[in-house]
């Protein structure tokens, strides 16, 4: 039992990193594409 619940959250702990990695792209790619509109203006 105890084995299990140690191995949820571990696994949990990767998927919130992976999704906080995601995050932090998407961030940059509309930051990129935000810088771009407003040099086009």
């Amino acid at each position: 039992m105890k084995k299990q619940s140690v191995f949820h959250s571990l696994q949990y702990e990767e998927v919130f990193t992976h999704a906080c990695i995601v995050f932090r792209y998407k961030k940059g790619k509309i930051k990129k594409l935000f810088k771009r509109r407003l040099f086009s203006q």
